[in-house]
Formats: structure tokens, C-alpha cells, sequence
């Protein structure tokens, strides 16, 4: 499994946006090297949570900023972080479901290398304009 590149590409130039998404990238990594190096269920579990809490965290944090600074697309923007936490708490509920074999593994390491990054590109860095604009 490939591991994620912090690049200029995903950066907001936002420090604390930034700071946030380099930690979940690291979580992130965390669990697709315990996926590949085929970690038992509940440390992958483990893992995973701890990246739900983090991302909850953020995700939090985030929106509060876009409030203070009056986002128009705030509500969209919850809106996708709600479906975000949804998706990967759905994954983490299946770890604990004694049927669930390697396949959970994988199907959760292809959903993280992709969430994070495309929420990033797609969602995050569009509203840095709007933020450099008021300063």
C-alpha cells in the first residue's frame, strides 16, 4: 500500500488547517503500514479510532474557524464532514464483527488513502481564498 505525501499540492497555508491534516496523514500512515504488515483486528481498530477521534477533532476545529469568518458554503462543508465521519465510523464498527476477515483491511486502507486527500483538494483548500481575502 502506497503511504501519503504531505506536498504543496494539499497544503492550505493555513498553519493550523495544515498543522491538523499533517496529523491525520501520519494516523493515516499508521494504519496502512499495521494494514501491510497484517495487524491483528483490534489494533487496527485501535488505530482507526484514534484517526476518527483526530479527524473529529479537526473537523470541529475547522468548522468553527468558517464560522467566525462567515463561510457561504459552511453548511455544505459540515454537511461533507458529517458524511466523512459516517463513512469511517461504519468501517470501524465492522472491525469489531468477528466475521470481518482481510477484506475490511483492505477495503478500509483504500478508503484512507483516499478521503483525506480528496477532501483536501476538493473541499479545504477552496476556501483559502476566502480566509487570505479577510486576512
Amino acid at each position: 500500500m502506497d503511504l501519503l505525501e504531505w506536498s504543496d499540492d494539499i497544503k492550505t497555508g493555513i498553519p493550523s488547517i495544515d498543522a491538523d491534516h499533517r496529523d491525520l496523514l501520519a494516523l493515516t500512515n499508521t494504519f496502512l503500514t499495521a494494514a501491510e504488515d497484517q495487524a491483528l483486528m483490534p489494533q487496527l481498530a485501535a488505530i482507526l479510532g484514534k484517526l476518527i477521534e483526530r479527524s473529529r477533532t479537526h473537523f470541529q476545529a475547522e468548522e468553527r474557524l468558517l464560522d467566525q469568518c462567515s463561510y457561504p458554503q459552511l453548511a455544505a462543508h459540515q454537511a461533507e464532514h458529517a458524511h466523512l465521519l459516517t463513512d469511517i465510523q461504519q468501517l470501524h464498527e465492522r472491525f469489531s464483527q468477528p466475521e470481518e476477515d482481510s477484506r475490511l483491511t483492505f477495503e478500509t486502507a483504500l478508503y484512507l488513502q483516499h478521503w483525506l486527500l480528496d477532501h483536501i483538494i476538493a473541499s479545504d483548500k477552496p476556501f483559502r481564498p476566502f480566509l487570505m481575502r479577510l486576512g
